[in-house]
This record gives structure tokens, sequence and C-alpha cells, in this order.
């Protein structure tokens, strides 16, 4: 990145301004916009679907008999009412642990062998190609008893295996089917591997992309064509790149404050100038840039006592302080028995950098550069040399990266690029018309405004790029917004492509998008046009959802009624609660409860333990303080064998002894490697996953190794919410309530016993009491 940037600083001459009519912001947007209210046309019922009682006792015999010889487990009341509901729009509320899975396997035989209802008028839908693979193994199996067998179609039953995988499905393979009944096979750019193309029999068995790792080289160098083919030909683009540069590189040398409490101002002020001299004498004058004047000079006071910066830019005044942490590229400039002042004044050179840095951040109220790599000495001289320049023509496109606020880390231009407008994208907006509305919620000038004016120009003409191709390339965002309600034209959709939309069944509903759900709707519409009575079954828990930050939200599945309108005459959709949970004792439950509480928009439910407590074994959340595990992970280690030593005496357990979660793989393999280090586990009884990952996992005992809590602000996604008109909360308050369901989620995991493990209590932890 930096050689990008010494290029373009030593090719320009004059860098530039953002025009008059550029900085036009588009018009402001209500602050926080309430969801939308309109009542479209019902899009389920008057008629039921025709469930009889010979129906239903035929399918509670069978079951009892699947029961008998132990192919499934006995269904509760509750259960039951999901697996023979009649009603065309059912909304199931299951919570952790609830058997869910079990249950929608069951409704899918009801339906097929009971209700008479073929597999291609079917869609089972989960979120990933490992779940779905789960699905179709658990339906074929049930299946295969033999008084279900004998109710399938011979040639159904004959190539069962077959039925059941196309039956089960993810929303991208189900898109990827009618996308090629409309427009042809194409070549997928979310699926775009390494020197080869998508292969044609992966087309039917799409995994969620989503969901997927970083952009792969193909995609980047699409993105970044189009990015300098657009750079080079489009003034106005050019200019908000620059204004974004500039930002980056004001990023990496400003200094961050925070508030400290200091004591003995008056010994620090005293020794303050030449404790910065003699950080000056070790750093030399490598920093000594056109532009900068290298004195030092009182910079702010404190209680009225003065503090120095090791200089100045002289353009601005800006102070310039050095090596504030007492570290000049990751090596220390002073060592433990370097002294400053003398006799019993005499004071550790590093305990009075500490206090100095403490003072800056406490009590210095302007924007200061801090210099502590040489490195960022390219950052300072790009941006002294073009504080006044105006025009950048015949400058190569920069490559640098971004970090919005709110981002966890800073990736390459393009890629922000790609995973903002994916965002919006899976709100079910236009990436152009979004990002001119979100500016009227942003401060002009600031760097997410330009960031938004920048990718409101860099997105057509990406996708222009895309269609231009000798193969043509599609998105898989596109195709749903293209086949969604909000389609400017609707393109027609062959009505044997419609069919496995007439009746769906929907699991993890919770973590769905309102993309998704646009254009869930616009298919079942299309069915019902063609005189079929659409049907659709939403089986979720808002507790557990836990993608937000890829545009999923909990409020789809909590106005299930709003979204998918149901005829007045049937009064609403049937909502089925599972509660039952068979995981988990109750002292998990509750504290998990606990945590949950604290959510601001939810279902409010309890969950029933079916799962008995030994009280003397098994416990809840144990909080373990104090202990900050990338850096000494032995208090977990030591835990872990305590705890595997617990679960190797009893009669029976899961097949996963301890789980050991974190939202972080960073701490999760500083932990691994420390227990591998340490010996004494046997091959499989552990198992390391995210908080994220362990969606439906379980294990005896679950270990939780970090805190899970959301303290940043995001005002491009802030932005994005208010203009959307979709949400009741703004995106920082839904993730901060996503970072409770996480942490819900990940204490759910354990059957008998949690342990979590952190520095201080925070967020989600800081909900749960003190135990011994």
């Amino acid at each position: 990145m930096l050689d990008s940037i010494r290029a373009l600083w030593r090719s320009s001459k004059r860098a530039a301004r953002v025009s008059p009519e550029a900085r036009t912001p588009a018009k402001a947007q209500p602050g926080h916009a309430a969801p939308r209210t309109s009542q479209p046309a019902p899009l389920y019922g008057p008629q039921k679907m025709p469930v009889s009682a010979e129906q239903v006792a035929a399918m509670r015999a069978e079951v009892g008999a699947a029961v008998a010889q132990g192919i499934v487990a006995q269904p509760t009341e509750a259960q039951w009412a999901m697996i023979l509901s009649s009603h065309p729009a059912t909304c199931v509320v299951a919570g952790a642990g609830s058997g869910k899975s079990t249950t929608l396997v069951l409704r899918v035989v009801f339906m097929w062998c009971h209700l008479g209802i073929p597999p291609e008028d079917m869609t089972v839908i989960s979120f990933t190609r490992a779940s779905c693979e789960e699905l179709r193994h658990s339906l074929q199996r049930v299946l295969s008893f033999e008084p279900w067998r004998q109710r399938l179609a011979p040639e159904d039953a004959a190539h069962l295996e077959e039925r059941c995988r196309t039956l089960v499905s993810t929303f991208h393979a189900a898109l990827g089917r009618v996308s090629r009944r409309v427009w042809g096979r194409a070549e997928w750019f979310d699926l775009i591997e390494p020197n080869a193309t998508l292969r044609d029999e992966r087309a039917d068995d799409l995994d969620n992309p989503v969901l997927g790792g970083p952009l792969t080289k193909g995609q980047r160098d699409l993105l970044n064509t189009a990015y300098r083919s657009l750079f080079n030909e489009d003034r106005v683009f050019r200019q908000h790149i620059i204004a974004l540069l500039r930002h980056e590189c004001d990023r990496h040398t400003l200094l961050r404050r925070n508030s400290a409490e200091v004591k003995h101002l008056q010994l620090a002020s005293e020794r303050d100038l030449e404790l910065a001299q003699r950080i000056q004498a070790r750093w030399g004058k490598d920093w000594v840039l056109p532009g900068v004047d290298p004195t030092p000079f009182v910079a702010f006071r404190a209680n009225n006592l003065p503090f120095y910066a090791n200089g100045r830019i002289i353009k601005t005044g800006m102070p310039i302080f050095l090596s504030l942490g007492g570290m000049k590229d990751d090596k220390f400039l002073f060592s433990k028995d370097d002294r400053i002042g003398q006799g019993k004044r005499a004071f550790s050179v590093v305990g009075a950098l500490t206090i100095r840095r403490q003072i800056i951040e406490r009590y210095c109220d302007r924007e200061v550069l801090h210099l502590d790599h040489t490195e960022k000495l390219e950052w300072l001289r790009y941006r002294l040399e073009h504080l006044a320049d105006e025009d950048f023509r015949n400058v190569s496109a920069p490559a640098f990266d971004v970090q919005l606020r709110g981002e966890p880390k800073a990736v390459g231009v393009v890629e922000a690029f790609y995973a903002q407008a994916n965002f919006m994208e899976s709100l079910g907006l236009d990436v152009a018309q979004a990002c001119q509305r979100a500016q009227g919620q942003l401060a002009s000038g600031s760097s997410e405004w330009h960031f938004c004016a920048a990718l409101a120009r860099f997105w057509p003409s990406f996708e222009a790029q895309l269609r231009s191709l000798a193969v043509p390339m599609r998105r898989f965002n596109r195709a749903f917004l293209d086949l969604g309600e909000q389609a400017p034209t609707q393109p027609a959709v062959p009505a044997d492509a419609l069919r496995p939309f007439t009746h769906l069944l929907i699991d993890e509903f919770q973590d769905i998008s309102p993309q998704i759900v646009s254009w869930l709707r616009a298919m079942q519409r299309r069915v019902r046009a063609l005189g079929a009575a659409p049907s659709l079954m939403a089986i979720g828990d808002d507790w557990q959802s836990i993608y937000g930050w890829r545009g999923s939200a909990p409020d789809l599945f909590i106005d299930f009624a709003r979204h998918f309108p149901v005829h007045p005459q049937l009064g609403g959709p049937l909502q089925c609660r599972l509660m039952d949970n068979f995981r988990s004792v109750e002292p998990i439950l509750r504290d998990a409860e606990r945590i949950v509480a604290a959510v601001g928009v939810k279902v409010d439910k309890q969950a029933q333990p079916r799962r008995r407590a030994d009280p003397a074994l098994d416990h809840g959340v144990r909080l373990i303080k104090g202990v900050q595990v990338r850096r000494d992970p032995k208090a977990v280690v030591a835990a872990i064998h305590e705890q595997l030593a617990f679960v190797r005496s009893l009669a029976r357990s899961d097949k996963n002894k301890i789980l050991v979660l974190s939202r972080s793989n960073e701490t999760l393999n500083t932990v691994e490697k420390a227990l591998r280090k340490a010996g004494g586990v046997k091959p499989g009884e552990v198992r390391f996953e995210t908080f994220h990952r362990a969606k439906g996992l379980q294990g005896e005992v679950a270990i939780l190794c970090e805190n899970c809590v959301y303290e940043e602000s995001h005002p491009l996604r802030n932005a994005i919410y208010a203009a959307s008109g979709l949400f009741r909360q703004s995106y920082d308050e839904a993730a901060r309530d996503e970072a409770l369901r996480l942490a819900y989620v990940a204490v759910t995991r354990g059957i008998r016993r949690v342990l979590w493990f952190v520095d201080q209590p925070k967020g989600a932890s800081a909900l749960l009491p003190s135990r011994p």
C-alpha cells in the first residue's frame, strides 16, 4: 500500500479538493424513520390447507411406531401443533435446544406422505450447505421407515436420495435455479475461485457466499479493474477518493484520546520539556520533513501547567508528539533503568512516559499527530505535500486501506466498497440511491460522507463492467433484487420454475434479510397469480439472531404478520411456540435469559427445561474474572483439564465433552496451542469454535473466553438504517442487542455447566451474578 502512496505523491503536483457540485448532499431524511406500515394485499388464505382428522390420526400412529423403533423422539404437544398445522402461514418460535430440526423433518413427512403434496411443490430452506446436508440425511433416514416409504409415489421411493437433495436447499441454490430459467446459465461473481471458473455441477448446491471467507483473487481483480477505470475517467469519483485517502493519512497519525486520571501534574510538568527532548534525541532527524518545525513548544496546559509537543506542522500548527508509548518501530527507546531528574526527584523514564501520555489524553483538547513508527512518516509526508494541492490528473489509482468507524479492521478500498454495498443490498436497497440518501445523515466532508459519494458512483460502474464481460457475470444480491418486489421491471418466470415456491419451510428464519423477504414474497405472489395457494412455515428464534453485520434483522421474524400478510378471515398467522429445552439444565437457561432480558427488541418468552439438573454437579454460568486469556491462557487450560475429569466421570456424555468458545479465532488459537503443549487431552474431547460457528452445537461443558460487548459506533450503517425506514432501532442499538443475543447463543451451548473467563465483566457478562 505504501508503494502506491509514494507513487501517488511523487507523480502528482496537485491534489484535488472536492468540487462544489460534488459536495451537494442528498436531501436529508428523517433522523430515524419508523418502519413502513403500508398493508399489501393478503398473500395467504382465506382457505386453510386441507387436513383431515383421519390424516392426523394416521400420522400420530406412524410417529408412535417410529418412536418405538428409535427412529424419532416422541413429539411434545407444542411440536405436534407445528407438525399438523393447517394454516397457510405458520410462524414457529423455537427456543434454543427445542428439537426444531426433528420437528421440521416430521412436518415435511406429514405434508408429503399424508397431505399428498409432491416434493416438486415444496422447498425446505436452511442457511448453509452443511445444515442442508444434515436435513437431507435426516429426512432420507426418516422417510425410509416403511410406513412412510409405502406412502411415497414409486418414482419418489426409488429416487429418495435425489428427491431429498432437491427438496432441501439454501436460498442461493434456490435462486440459482430460478435465475437460470429466467436469464440462462451464467457465472456468479460471488463464487469465483482462484484460477478457475464455476463448475456447472455446483450450480444446484450453492452455499450462502456471504458466510464465506474474504474475496478471492479473481473477485479482487474485477473490482480493481472497475476502480482503476473509474478513477481515470470520472473526475468527481477521483476527488472523493483523494479526500478519502487524506482521511486515512490522518487516521494513521492522529492520537486517539481516552479519559485518564493523572496525579502529580506539577512534577510531570517540570520534567516534560526534558522528556520531550530526550525522545527527540533518540529519534534523530528522520521525522523532520519539509513543512515540519521540530522545535518543542507548549502544546497545551493542564491546571495552567505547561506540557510540550516535540514539534508542529508549520501550515496548520498541529502538534506532533513522538513515541508516547516509548516505542519506535516496535522497539523500546528506553530501558527500565533509564532515569529522568536528579536525586530524590529522579524518576523512571518509562513511568514518566506513561504518565505523560495519560496527561495528553486527559487534558489536550487539540487534534495532534502521534508518530511511533517510521512507516507513518510516509503518511505524514504525503499529507504535508498535498495540503494545498488541487488536481490529480495523470495519477494512477491509489491502492490503500480504509477503516470506516465501527469496522473491526482496515481493508482495501475496493473490498470496503464491496462489503458495504452488499450490506445495503441485503436490506433490499439500490446502492447508489441508498448512498445518496445516507449522505444526508452524515457529516459533510467526513470520511463516511466521501466514502458514500464514491461508492454511489463506483457500484453502477462495477455492475456495468460485469454485464459487459464476454461471458456476463451475475451477483446473487443483484439477482435477488431483480426478482424481488421492488424491481423496476418484473421478469417473467416460467410456471414450472415457480412450483417449488408453492410451499416453503424455512429454518433459522431469524437470520433472514429484508432483501430475501422481498424475493420470497415476490415468488409466492407469482405462485398465487397462477391460481395456486401458497403456504409458508417460518421457524426461528429472535433471541438467536446474530448476523446483523451482514443485513439480517430479527425485526422480520418479530413482525412476521406485517411482512407476510394473511387474509382477514384467518385472523393473522398461526404462531406455534416450542419452549421445551431438551439441551441445558435450568441454571444455564435462567442465566442465559438474564442476558437476553436486556435486549430492547424481542419476543418475551421463557424456556422450560426438560433435562433434570443435579445441584451437586451442575451449575449455570460461573464467571472467572481477572483473566486476560490471550496473554496468559493457563487458567483456561487448567479449567479444561478439570472439566474433562468431570465429564469423563459421567456414565453418559455428549459427543462434545468440552466446547471452548470465543468471539475471535486469535483467542481460540492461543488456548488451543497452550492446551496442545500441556497435553492430557484425547482427540475429539475438546472442540474450539467461535460464538457464531457454535450455533447449533452443544457440549457437556461450555467454556467462554472473551467478553461479548459492542462498544463502537458505525455512522455509515446508522445512516443506512435510518434511510431505509425498515427498523425500530439505529444500527448501533441493534448491534448492542445483537452482542447480548450472541452471548445468549454461546451460553446455551452448555448442557450441564458454563464457565466464562473475562478480564473485567462488560456487556453481557456484567449482567450475570458472581458465584464462587
